[in-house]
């Protein structure tokens, strides 16, 4: 029975697609369409889907700049690091010779033992520098002006750069939402394209081919009608799907090995409660409505192999 409904489906909201992939189909797609306006009848759509493509291409570039930024700043925060607690242990012994193990000067500088500082993280490494920072302050007619000086620096350098380090990470969450919302426009301005070339060429299918390169959008492992094969390792999840789901979405699954698997959507991927999702059989075959499987709003469609030794193959279908 066709279902009229995959008419207004969003093809190319799938997580099978990467932003790579969409850039590449788009770019392919544009220089196809370019190549048959000839007399102008697509030169509106050739338009409006050059202005979304440019919008995607240069959400894409700015969030990996950031990104390729964040990355740079995150090394120069964990060098600083590094440094402080080669430093700090460096000069335990200054402030051991200076005031006696046992002395309540040491205690102020190791209150837990050096391994409070070997093991800082990001979270408390702000904390202890302030306070070397302090101590050596108050301390300086005793220690070293090097000790002091090196110090003082960290304090002042970690905070700057730890700084810059949280916004970008901020900052490349907004970018990646605005990368997706580009890549929503582009996405529903070449479906619109589909159904005006299809529009026109009613009963002629093989015109695709000479608008869109399907090869490009296809998933190595998808088949002709669409249906998507996956294997899953002993123990192991795998994400069928993350984008695009509905209430409505009608997902068929067959499981094609000896493994029983199963099925249901999350909040989030590497999850499935085996005590609430569908549960697939050897060599079964079910179909599903979505929101069957679980709340279509956590987006993620995750399948699990329960079995410690035989690794799944699973086929499947999202409409």
């Amino acid at each position: 029975m066709i279902d009229l409904r995959n008419l207004f489906k969003n093809y190319f909201d799938t997580a099978k697609i990467s932003d790579d992939t969409v850039r590449k189909g788009a770019k392919d797609h544009l220089a196809r369409l370019n190549a048959n306006n000839q007399n102008g009848n697509l030169r509106a759509i050739l338009n409006d889907t050059q202005a979304a493509y440019r919008e995607f291409c240069a959400a894409i570039d700015t969030e990996d700049q950031n990104f390729a930024t964040q990355q740079a700043s995150t090394l120069e925060v964990d060098a600083i690091l590094d440094e402080f607690k080669k430093n700090v242990s460096r000069y335990e012994g200054a402030v051991r010779s200076e005031f006696g193990i046992g002395s309540k000067e040491y205690q102020e500088f190791f209150p837990q033992g050096q391994s409070e500082y070997t093991l800082l993280s990001k979270s408390n490494a702000e904390m202890l520098m302030e306070r070397m920072d302090a101590l050596c302050r108050k301390y300086s007619g005793t220690l070293s002006n090097t000790m002091v000086t090196l110090f003082a620096n960290y304090n002042v350098n970690y905070e700057t750069l730890r700084t810059q380090q949280l916004q970008y990470m901020a900052n490349n969450t907004v970018l990646k939402s605005n990368t997706a919302k580009a890549r929503t426009k582009l996405e529903l301005q070449m479906c619109k394209n589909l159904l005006l070339i299809a529009a026109e060429n009613v009963g002629n299918p093989n015109i695709l081919n000479t608008y869109f390169d399907q090869s490009i959008f296809r998933p190595n492992k998808a088949k002709d009608d669409g249906s998507i094969e996956e294997e899953i390792s002993p123990s192991g999840v795998v994400v069928l799907e993350n984008k695009g789901l509905r209430e409505d979405t009608e997902i068929t699954i067959k499981n094609k090995s000896a493994a029983i698997i199963y099925v249901g959507i999350y909040a989030s991927a590497g999850v499935v409660d085996t005590a609430t999702a569908a549960k697939i059989e050897p060599n079964d075959k079910r179909k599903f409505i979505a929101s069957e499987l679980g709340d279509v709003a956590g987006g993620f469609l995750n399948a699990r192999n329960v079995s410690l030794s035989e690794t799944a193959r699973l086929e499947y279908l999202v409409l």
